[in-house]
């Protein structure tokens, strides 16, 4: 099965985060979601953001799954699709 998810206000749906345009990568999130930690896949978002620096284990739109990956507490473009087994981080947002 295909994921599709939608990044923007315009409403298209993709397939790919390559198929993005750079305008819709560049605009201001339209949605702010609290994502779940526990392992629950979610649409990926076009950015997350953590509370505070840590890590988790993460799968990445691709299905890899990443031990370990940092959460920076700031912005991090990245497209991921789960998130579970936080380390210091506690909540993560996902920007849309």
């Amino acid at each position: 099965m295909v994921q599709t998810f939608s990044w923007g206000s315009s409403g298209k749906k993709y397939q790919n985060p390559a198929d993005v345009d750079a305008a819709t990568l560049m605009m201001p999130a339209t949605q702010i979601v609290a994502l779940p930690t526990d392992g629950a896949t979610f649409p990926p978002p076009r950015k997350i953001i953590g509370d505070k620096a840590g890590s988790a284990t993460v799968v990445d739109f691709a299905g890899d799954t990443i031990t370990g990956f940092p959460i920076t507490g700031l912005e991090q473009n990245v497209a991921i699709t789960a998130i579970s087994a936080l380390s210091t981080t506690t909540k993560v947002w996902g920007l849309y």
